[in-house]
């Protein structure tokens, strides 16, 4: 008997885009296959400085700690342990899995936003260095929805190319940008269970943008074959590369066609002595933003396919579009079960 294997994370070159409409066309497609059958993709040949991302792993603990964290507005640091995460996804409960290990990391969150600079170190405010990468990543993840939003052959009459991005404005929305470090972990400590990286979750927003120093650990859980039970799948870093992957938002948007996948992070026996850093920027849409379905024909056919399978977590099915809410309410929702300590 031949056993498949998992499905591997995809690599998409947006230097596709430089060939015209066929390589448009090309990336639209895989872009599309990514996030309907696997909810993870990584892009190269992006236009977000690396140069930045080494000055923001760098960035130390004592400048973190600075700015306590506020529940009311997700930002600040939260220290080794404060942090439990709501496993929402339905895949992840029906499985049963028990995350007993706490979360070894320390976590910064500042808000995707020109006007907060109080809520922003100094050493990052100077020289405008957050500033600066935060609205290059706004910008890739303005190229992405508009891919995106060609993928769903949304009708220029409804917005268009334009559909999803103009409801991500930069400064307007409670999109993060997260520092995380990952200390080294003791041999004794990951054997035993009680401590990894990041417990399985998924993400709230719409997508997330993930920068990860060369340690590996993440992972993915995904299906061998739809009759299969999910299995985690390693998502290894690549040199210069984003992790993109799709968020619970955009999984109930979408009315399940589009998943949000649960991942986490562990520690691999060969980086257990080893610092692990990593960027994320969590893209949200303006908070006022209503979750009506995206006025897509190609989605409402993807959405009736998926709608006996998918569960969109914490509010209805896929394919119930009576409950619809705004995107501060889906987000409130999401960060009122995330428990710290």
């Amino acid at each position: 008997m031949v056993i498949p294997h998992p499905p591997a994370v995809p690599v998409i070159d947006l230097a596709k885009l430089n060939a015209g409409e066929e390589g448009k066309k090309e990336v639209v497609a895989e872009l599309l296959s990514a996030l309907r059958n696997i909810g993870f993709f990584s892009v190269i040949n992006h236009s977000v400085p690396l140069p930045l991302v080494d000055q923001l792993f760098k960035t130390d603990v004592e400048t973190k700690r600075r700015i306590p964290y506020v529940e009311a507005t997700n930002t600040g640091y939260l220290g080794h342990g404060q942090e439990k995460i709501w496993i929402a996804h339905v895949v992840y409960r029906r499985l049963n899995f028990k995350e007993k290990a706490l979360d070894c990391k320390e976590a910064y969150n500042m808000p995707a936003c020109p006007e907060a600079e109080s809520l922003i170190p100094p050493e990052l405010a100077r020289n405008g260095i957050a500033k600066s990468f935060m609205e290059s990543c706004h910008a890739t993840l303005h190229q992405l929805l508009e891919l995106l939003a060609v993928a769903l052959d949304i009708p220029a009459e409804e917005g268009g190319e334009t559909y999803l991005s103009s409801k991500h404005s930069f400064g307007g929305t409670p999109s993060i940008l997260r520092l995380l470090h990952y200390p080294p972990v003791a041999g004794d400590s990951a054997e035993s269970g009680s401590w990894t990286r990041a417990g399985g979750h998924t993400d709230y927003g719409s997508l997330t943008l993930l920068f990860q120093s060369g340690v590996g650990g993440l992972e993915a859980l995904l299906r061998v074959d739809p009759t299969a039970e999910p299995v985690w799948v390693p998502v290894p870093p690549v040199a210069g590369a984003i992790v993109v992957n799709s968020g619970d938002l955009l999984e109930f948007w979408t009315r399940g066609a589009v998943k949000s996948t649960v991942h986490r992070v562990v520690v691999p026996q060969e980086v257990r002595g080893v610092s692990r850093y990593s960027l994320v920027y969590f893209a949200q849409p303006i908070g006022s933003t209503p979750l009506t379905p995206i006025p897509s024909p190609l989605l409402r056919e993807l959405a009736d396919a998926a709608a006996s399978s998918a569960a969109v977590a914490g509010f209805s099915t896929a394919g119930d579009v009576a409950k619809s809410i705004s995107a501060s309410q889906h987000l409130w929702e999401r960060l009122s079960h995330t428990q710290t300590y």
